[in-house]
């Protein structure tokens, strides 16, 4: 069993394991906009194992300042060469199309803007709020969770009413991936507003999207970052 310890964070106070907060330490000391590669990461969804080049450590904010002046440049032509042989794009009109369009973009600059203005009144948000914590730019803890008697996840509290942490999430702007294993990719039926979200974000630069990894004991071989190397061990968890 790992030996426990606890960190307090702008006033939130959690239990890690002392190799995690070791890994915390070491993570939250790089450098803005640095660059770091995850070897052999085990995707949880579909079992794809890839390497992954990417750009840690980034402004949040002026990520989704990018994301919101492409999506208000993109246009219905833009996309149409990627989506207009879907059939349940063929079975529209052109103006069910459009108008189609128009409503999925104003809903991504929607929720754009909602993140922007610190509006976090949403489900989706206060779940965010309350099962994970951020520590600094591109870096947050996920607290394990248990579902409570309405059905929502909450986190799981010691005897004392301190959460513990299940996982470190690393975000990240992904230059390049090598897959080495190939996973297994479901077909999920979308609607034609996720069609429609998927053609939109296909088209946006890597600028302007991000990832997050749960990184964990289990899920990947090793993380290249400011000239260190992570190995699984430092996020076994309590």
């Amino acid at each position: 069993m790992s030996l426990a310890t606890r960190i307090t964070h702008n006033g939130v106070t959690f239990n890690v394991s002392a190799r995690q907060a070791a890994a915390l330490e070491i993570l939250m000391d790089t450098n803005g906009g640095g660059f770091a590669t995850i070897f052999g990461y085990v995707s949880s969804e579909t079992g794809e194992v890839s390497n992954i080049s990417a750009i840690t450590r980034f402004s949040y904010t002026k990520l989704n300042e990018r994301k919101q002046a492409f999506v208000e440049g993109i246009t219905m032509n833009d996309i149409m060469d990627d989506v207009r042989d879907l059939p349940k794009i063929k079975a529209l009109d052109t103006d069910a199309l459009y108008k189609a369009f128009d409503e999925r973009k104003a809903s991504i600059l929607e929720s754009i803007q909602k993140t922007q203005d610190g509006d976090r009144s949403d489900a989706h948000r206060q779940a965010h709020d309350r099962n994970y914590h951020q520590l600094t730019l591109g870096l947050k803890v996920n607290f394990v969770t248990e579902k409570n008697a309405e059905g929502k996840q909450i986190p799981v509290l010691d005897n004392d009413g301190v959460p513990t942490v299940g996982s470190i999430l690393l975000s990240i702007m992904q230059v390049e991936k090598t897959v080495t294993k190939a996973g297994t990719y479901k077909t999920v039926n979308s609607g034609v507003p996720v069609l429609l979200s998927n053609a939109i974000e296909k088209k946006m630069p890597k600028t302007c999207k991000m990832k997050t990894l749960a990184l964990k004991d289990n899920n990947f071989e090793s993380l290249s970052i400011a000239k260190q190397e992570i190995l699984p061990s430092m996020f076994k968890g309590l």
